[in-house]
């Protein structure tokens, strides 16, 4: 491996070793125990050390000098008209602009504060030759760098860029669909940022659905539907602005299909008065896209009143001449350009003319353009606007270097596979060093990692790698799932997916075609440049955008460049560590991004149908999405800056920050030292070694050392413990709490079968029956049901209410909510005189959230006189969510004075922090500790009230199949569990 590669993985992994790597490794009882503690001091020291390396925070933000010879120059003064655009579109939060130094970055450093100076100047330019200069910008602020991406939790994204981009003098702006797909940045959007331009934030086919003061339920327009205006020359301008006939947006937004939107008697009203001219904004492609519905629809009633279209979304430079009056213009992505347009309007004697130019965004072409310089460009607030994205960055700590990347990688600007490729990277370093790490339990298990390639979004370059990189390399937020499949099925899943292809319902699919389009675009230019390579004193044309558009006037481009390469990428790449030879029979596990788990599980039943080899035993049925678990708590935005955080002792130290030598010496002489205190033995506890440490969490773990029981469902009982039966073919709630016996005596013969199976077990066994349930609705499941899931997730649940319904901390029930407690105990009060009588739980367990104990204590109200026991350990998800902070004890036990409370149990929450989510292991850990203390007592029947989250945990531990149980337990009231009870020798004391 080269030495200027970016991961230094050590010795790779052998596929035909992998069983001798990842065997169970142990320190042999001969070591004396102080040499074992020296050593797990030191390497524990060592760990320290490598982790402070990431945590090292950069205090600067790296700009770009404000002259660059990696900057080509304009080639010509822009042509002013009597009206003049300056067009901005698809910012994606890339206000600081392009600040790596590998060519083509240095065309678009420019920041927004520069493009304010720029636009000052450029507007005294215009007064001066008394024409107008409107500033426009086509949406999609959201998504895609870290100064929008980067919010701390709690926080909105956006929130504060919207901020800053206020105070740039925009004459109108239209909505992008990224501002859409997330119900809280669509509702700050339309409280805080469209209120600040007064009328100009158009939204004309765009509503939202809010809660008014007094709390009714309003869908209004998210903007303003339209503008008219007058401009500092006196003209009179209609402006609309429009989306594309976007379908993905967030729950409580809509969006209007242009097509309908151009018919709407609102619209025919608002142009039926004629301007000057009219302003179309919206984020659409200017070519093949809705566009021809609304300028058809204006054409009609104003054939000779000049029409000038913004458009957007796809990120390319073009132009096209819907007419001889008319001009529409697309100005690319990222503040990369700004596009320009110019016309001479109409008037005795004088045809309407056009030109437009696509302008890079840099210091050079704003300087060139203002006639102006380094010492003269700059404006106070221009200035100060840079200062505040700076100040935004330091904030959000987007300067927090995880590594130094020796050279560039290529999203698309090399072949894949290859050396330079960032998906080669991607997939063959960096998923194969962070996954084992995610999943120590399943690290041995041979595996095929699947990944779409549309999942990195950027170029990765030499330099510091940074917080604010990873969100612009790897902007997606997708798990990692996991299907235990056989190899024969399994390695041929890569050549079915791309049979596929890369496309799905999703934030991807609209994105995706974006990236499809765009590519086109650049393959076109790559494919079809016939000019020259160096400019007119012989020096080599920079990398850049070579734009043909069908517009009239010579080349658009303001300066001149070669075109860069692009090379096509499979939509889904691979890495897999299974020996080729490996036999069909071979249980692997098959790793993607949920982002393609339909396709996956579709894949691989289809090849289940097609396989030529007896696949039957090893794959008994069809596949669906319940048979898919969550491989680790890893996310793939950042696998990147977590790859120095692998905990492989293969495969560790990657991205280290080259600035942090000391401490990499001092951690190789720690581990090095660790290492010959525990070399007495012939085996080395690498596994406990790295267990030791944990930079991701502050909740405990579980080794194999702490199991004290082997917990297993009992099949044949209960209809919910059939594999094979749909949770939705039973009834809801169905009879007998999901018993199958139905007959006269049924709970009298099952109780008599229990019995039976605990007086005729081994010593060591025992047999437990626990019903669990789910508190009833709360008002979090309120407020989630209307939000949806991803708003609720990503703001509300971060809130403690919306200022009409409070849920956090501690959500209580809502009168539904109570209503569902008293249908669960008139349905154990039916089953008591039912069946011989259901068994009464001799003891009950309950969450110390007060929507689980109030149900609980609905529900066993005179049906049993055991006093229930608050366990801590059986409240929902710990962390972010207000709804799930519980309250004092004091409080608890104030509220259910009849309940007791566990012995420990703080005064204080001090396991709820809102930065840290609980991720499902660690709950299966702390799940599985609820087991080991309840279903080790002299109690058969146990009742338990708690959480979605807590009983999808137990359905874990007791290897039981996935069962969704709704608030109140509207399915089946109570779940009941049939329990296989194990003790190993330490459950014992032995």
């Amino acid at each position: 491996m080269e030495k200027e590669q970016l991961l230094e993985l050590g010795p790779q992994i052998q596929t035909g070793k992998r069983e001798e790597l990842n065997a169970p490794s142990r320190i042999s009882a001969s070591i004396p125990r102080h040499y074992i503690w020296i050593g797990r001091g030191l390497i524990t020291a060592a760990l320290l050390c490598l982790y402070t390396v990431k945590y090292t925070p950069s205090t600067t933000y790296s700009v770009l000098p404000k002259a660059s010879p990696l900057i080509g120059t304009p080639s010509r003064p822009l042509e002013w008209g009597d009206v003049n655009f300056i067009h901005t579109t698809d910012t994606h939060g890339w206000l600081l602009g392009h600040q790596k130094l590998s060519e083509p970055e240095p065309n678009a450093s420019g920041t927004l504060g520069d493009l304010y100076s720029f636009i000052h100047h450029m507007k005294d330019r215009a007064a001066a030759k008394g024409v107008d200069l409107l500033v426009v910008d086509s949406g999609d602020m959201h998504d895609g760098n870290g100064l929008s991406d980067g919010f701390p939790p709690g926080g909105v994204n956006g929130h504060e860029t919207n901020k800053i981009f206020a105070r740039l003098p925009y004459d109108a702006l239209a909505i992008g669909n990224h501002e859409l797909y997330k119900y809280p940045v669509a509702l700050d959007v339309h409280k805080n940022f469209a209120p600040k331009w007064k009328g100009r934030y158009l939204t004309s086919n765009v509503n939202i659905t809010v809660i008014s003061p007094s709390g009714e339920v309003k869908n209004v327009p998210l903007g303003e539907r339209y503008a008219k205006f007058k401009t500092s020359q006196g003209r009179k301008v209609t402006a609309l602005g429009v989306l594309f006939n976007f379908a993905n947006y967030a729950k409580n937004t809509t969006v209007q299909s242009p097509e309908l939107f151009a018919k709407e008697r609102w619209f025919q009203d608002v142009i039926e008065e004629e301007p000057d001219f009219f302003l179309l904004l919206g984020h659409m492609a200017v070519d093949k896209d809705h566009w021809p519905f609304v300028f058809s629809v204006i054409r009609q009633k104003h054939p000779h009143v000049p029409i000038f279209v913004f458009g957007g979304h796809t990120h390319i430079r073009d132009c096209v001449m819907l007419d001889d009056r008319s001009m529409a213009l697309e100005s690319g992505r990222y503040m990369e350009t700004l596009g320009w347009m110019s016309a001479t309007l109409p008037s005795k004697g004088k045809e309407m003319k056009f030109t437009r130019r696509y302008l890079d965004a840099n210091r050079v072409t704003y300087q060139y353009h203002t006639e102006t310089d380094v010492t003269t460009f700059d404006t106070p607030e221009g200035v100060a606007i840079t200062k505040s994205l700076r100040d935004l960055a330091d904030k959000f700590n987007l300067g927090s270097t995880f590594g130094v990347v020796p050279k560039d990688y290529y999203l698309d600007r090399v072949p894949y596979p290859s050396e330079d490729s960032v998906v080669s990277l991607f997939i063959d370093k960096i998923l194969p060093a962070v996954l084992p790490a995610s999943n120590p339990n399943r690290a041995g298990i041979p595996s095929i990692i699947l990944a779409n390639a549309g999942s990195q979004r950027f170029d990765v370059f030499k330099g510091p790698f940074t917080r604010n990189d990873q969100f612009i390399v790897s902007p997606f937020k997708n798990s990692f799932l996991y299907l235990h499949i056989p190899y024969g099925i399994g390695k041929h899943a890569l050549k079915r997916l791309n049979k596929f292809g890369a496309f799905s319902n999703s934030v991807q699919d609209d994105d995706g075609f974006v990236a499809s389009r765009y590519n086109a675009w650049r393959r076109e230019q790559f494919n079809s440049f016939s000019g020259s390579l160096v400019d007119s004193h012989g020096k080599q044309l920079t990398l850049g955008y070579v734009t043909t558009d069908s517009c009239p006037g010579g080349p658009g481009d303001d300066t001149p460049h070669r075109p860069i390469p692009i090379f096509d990428a499979p939509g889904y790449v691979e890495h897999s560590n299974v020996i080729p030879s490996a036999a069909n029979s071979t249980m692997v596990d098959v790793i993607f991004l949920n982002f393609f788990l339909e396709d996956i599980v579709k894949a691989a039943n289809e090849l289940r149908v097609e396989a030529e080899w007896d696949v039957s035993r090893w794959m008994p049925r069809n596949v669906t999405v319940e048979d898919a678990g969550l491989y680790g708590d890893l996310a793939s935005n950042e696998v990147f800056g977590k790859t120095v955080e692998a905990s492989n002792p293969l495969a560790r130290n990657v991205l280290l920050n080259v600035s942090s030598t000391v401490r990499g010496v001092s951690a190789l002489v720690l581990l090095v030292l660790g290492m010959l205190a525990l070399s007495s033995g012939p085996f080395v506890d690498l596994d406990a070694m790295t267990s030791t440490f944990s930079a991701q969490s502050s909740f405990n773990d579980c080794s194999s050392a702490d199991v004290i029981a082997k917990y297993e469902t009992v099949p044949g009982y209960f209809f919910h413990d059939n594999p094979h039966m749909d949770p939705a073919m039973l009834s809801p709630p169905p009879p007998r709490f999901g018993l199958i016996d139905s007959s006269e005596s049924y709970w009298t013969k099952f109780k008599a079968t229990v019995k039976k199976l605990n007086e005729e077990a081994d010593p060591l066994v025992s047999y437990k029956v626990v019903f669990i349930g789910r508190h009833g609705e709360g008002y979090h499941n309120v407020a989630e049901a209307f939000y949806g899931t991803k708003a609720w997730d990503d703001y509300w649940a971060l809130q403690n209410g919306n200022g009409t319904v409070t849920w956090g901390p501690d959500a209580k029930l809502t009168a539904l909510g109570i209503k569902q407690a008293q249908m669960a105990h008139k349905r154990w009060v039916d089953e008591l005189h039912s069946g011989g009588g259901i068994p009464l739980p001799t003891k009950i367990y309950s969450s110390p959230l007060s929507r689980a104990a109030k149900t609980l204590e609905i529900t066993f109200h005179n049906v049993t006189h055991e006093r229930p026991l608050i366990m801590e350990n059986l409240r929902e998800i710990i962390g972010v969510h207000t709804c799930d902070k519980r309250l004092t004890r004091s409080a608890i036990h104030k509220a259910f004075p009849e309940f007791d409370i566990e012995r420990g149990f703080a005064e204080e929450d001090l396991l709820w922090k809102p930065d840290v989510r609980e991720t499902p292991h660690q709950r299966d850990i702390r799940v599985r500790r609820v087991f080991d203390k309840i279903l080790h007592s002299d109690d058969t029947y146990i009742a338990v009230v708690a959480h979605g989250g807590i009983i999808q945990s137990s359905l874990r531990v007791i290897g039981h199949r996935p069962y969704l149980l709704s608030t109140g337990g509207h399915r089946s009231g109570v779940l009941p569990l049939f329990i296989k009870v194990t003790r190993t020798a330490r459950g014992t004391g032995a």
